[in-house]
């Protein structure tokens, strides 16, 4: 909702993702992108932490198990290094999705919105967020304990849960 509300022109500004550039896509015709700036955050006077960063950043990965041998971890190997490589990651790029690999795209094969937003993230940095660091249980905990607390929840709870469920995925 708040992606229309911007894209009619009824709110000034709006704070999301890059998951936004494809929604904003589908929904608006160029020119109205074209009137559209991406920027971040600014330095706020007596404010912590780094101004003018991203935060998070794409996330995905391959994985193969340790038991894949001869062969099949031969093409299985061919075909991660497919999907990652230059050539790849060019392509998705291409299709209007961030990747976090340092290519260059051709302008005329993303929307203006897109290629603003993709420039801007070449040139700044990146403050991870949270459930980077999180094992999976512990980021779904957080996850579910955000919500919790807005639901009235207790804070100290919450950060108990979260505490143990790290501690669990720390301890082999």
């Amino acid at each position: 909702q708040a992606e229309q509300y911007f894209i009619q022109g009824n709110a000034a500004m709006m704070i999301s993702g890059a998951w936004t550039l494809t929604n904003l896509a589908a929904s608006s015709s160029e020119e109205q992108m074209k009137d559209i700036e991406v920027t971040t955050l600014p330095t706020i006077p007596g404010g912590k932490g780094e101004a003018g960063t991203n935060s998070g950043g794409a996330g995905g990965g391959l994985a193969l198990s340790s038991r894949t041998e001869g062969k099949a971890k031969e093409l299985a190997l061919e075909l991660i290094y497919a999907v990652s490589g230059p050539e790849a990651q060019k392509a998705i790029a291409e299709s209007n999705s961030m990747v976090m690999y340092d290519t260059e795209i051709d302008e005329s094969k993303v929307t203006s919105l897109y290629y603003k937003a993709f420039n801007l993230v070449k040139t700044t940095g990146i403050t991870p967020v949270y459930d980077a660091y999180l094992s999976a249980e512990a980021a779904e905990v957080i996850n579910n304990g955000l919500q919790e607390i807005m639901m009235g929840g207790p804070v100290e709870g919450v950060a108990q849960k979260l505490q143990d469920a790290q501690a669990r995925s720390a301890t082999p």
